[in-house]
């Protein structure tokens, strides 16, 4: 009887000791226990959900658990590292974006394809003048000029592009009506070495020398800003005042920094069926600048309707590009037909 009593006495003991290590192990639902005998400290370093303990190396024998309960290993998902709506494997909160706005750039989801900022890759930014289109930077020529030598002229009044590019006049001849002349006829001007309409020419509006702005056109001889029907003009450019976070409202009335313009009033967050695009709340659906995403301008031979960059009614698309089958000696009448030698793109006839 003293001996049964020392037994029970002595595994009470053994319960109480703090040095005594016991650690619960669960695998694949069943229950096991592994005990190590008394250890010189209690143990340090236990990683709280990784479900492994370790005590320190003074211990004489150690315990070691592993929990597998809890941790599910099927397809891509991992306690802890399911971002809402699609799971990234090992990366806690990470973004993550889908079509059609599929790449993720400094922190925004983006579309390589058509974004000027991030063009063809995360940060190449096209230049001034230039559009994204299918991954690279393409000048943007407006209809009534075709692209050259990397820049945009009118091959009926260019004397280094008369007619096609590369076709140069002679000295002393003009280019007129895409065909080099020896002098100007009817209402066109001599500036310089050309034959220039100074009733409609933007670098030459109204005498010889007097450029119109990039967002100006040549009008009867005179510079003047041709805004959208749900614009203003303010400071000298076009602006919608219902959502322009410089002009919120009428012109000069900036918003503060972390305010956005919506309906014409300064506020925290856009209106529904708008989206943020830097400072301003606008429809992706039909705007110019943000088609279909933020930075993703349309050319100007092109606007936006449904969120894609569709052609004007007068320009027809060619080979993926919206060109003026009316001038474009590449594309005169129709799509490839080409204009010979000699002869230029008048009103969609070879001449």
């Amino acid at each position: 009887m003293a001996l049964f009593g020392l037994l029970i006495a002595g595994t009470g003991c053994r319960e109480l000791n703090p040095d005594f290590v016991h650690v619960e192990a669960t695998t694949g639902g069943g229950m096991s226990t592994t005990m190590s005998s008394v250890s010189t400290s209690q143990p340090t370093g236990s990683t709280e959900g990784s479900g492994t303990t370790t005590p320190t190396t003074n211990a004489t024998e150690t315990a070691t658990t592993t929990t597998t309960e809890g941790a599910t290993t099927e397809g891509t998902t991992t306690e802890g590292t399911t971002t809402e709506g699609t799971t990234t494997e090992g990366t806690t909160g990470e973004k993550v974006c889908d079509p059609p706005q599929p790449s993720l750039c400094g922190g925004d989801c983006v579309d390589t394809d058509r974004n000027v900022r991030h063009c063809g890759e995360c940060g190449k930014e096209c230049a001034s003048g230039e559009v994204c289109s299918a991954g690279d930077c393409v000048l943007d020529c407006p209809l009534d000029a075709i692209e050259c030598a990397g820049a945009c002229v009118n091959p009926l009044t260019d004397e280094q592009h008369c007619g096609a590019c590369g076709r140069v006049c002679d000295v002393g001849f003009s280019c007129v009506e895409g065909l080099c002349g020896a002098a100007c006829p009817g209402t066109y001007s001599v500036c310089g070495a050309d034959c220039v309409s100074i009733d409609d020419d933007p670098k030459n509006c109204g005498d010889c020398g007097v450029p119109c702005s990039d967002v100006e056109s040549c009008v009867g001889g005179e510079c003047s800003l041709l805004c959208a029907g749900d614009e203003i003009v303010c400071q000298g450019g076009c602006v919608n005042t219902d959502v322009d976070g410089d002009h919120c409202g009428g012109c000069g009335e900036p918003c503060d920094f972390a305010e956005l313009c919506v309906e014409g009033v300064c506020g925290e967050s856009c209106a529904p069926g708008t989206q943020q695009c830097g400072k301003i709340c606008t429809s992706l659906g039909d705007d110019d600048d943000h088609c279909g995403g933020c930075d993703q301008p349309c050319a100007q031979s092109q606007a936006c309707n449904g969120g894609s960059c569709e052609c004007l009614p007068e320009a027809t698309l060619c080979g993926g590009q919206c060109v003026n089958t009316q001038l474009n000696p590449e594309h005169c009448g129709d799509c490839g037909i080409v204009c010979g030698p000699g002869t230029s793109c008048q009103e969609g006839e070879c001449e």
